[in-house]
């Protein structure tokens, strides 16, 4: 099954691999966006989950898209150790 696994934010660039590789291991088929950029990344290919990986929070930017990709009827589900609301400095 294909699966989009996009880096929001992270604390080790080793953390979301060990997710893509975990989830490899379960049978999906993983396209990994491992680059945080702070803007949505789009997959390649055609996928039936997207995970957006959060090591280190979100941003009001990505909680605006993963909000806007669920009121869209799209896949999409956020993971990772830290998915708190990131605050302005």
């Amino acid at each position: 099954m294909p699966l989009f696994l996009e880096a929001v934010s992270v604390t080790d660039l080793t953390e979301i691999w060990m997710e893509a590789i975990r989830l490899t291991g379960q049978g999906f088929r993983v396209e990994l966006s491992d680059e945080v950029t702070g803007i949505p990344s789009n997959a390649a290919n055609h996928y039936e989950h997207h995970l957006m990986w959060c090591g280190a929070g979100i941003s009001r930017l990505m909680h605006w898209n993963y909000r806007h990709r669920l009121l869209d009827g799209l896949p999409a589900m956020l993971c990772g150790p830290d998915q708190g609301m990131l605050t302005a400095a």
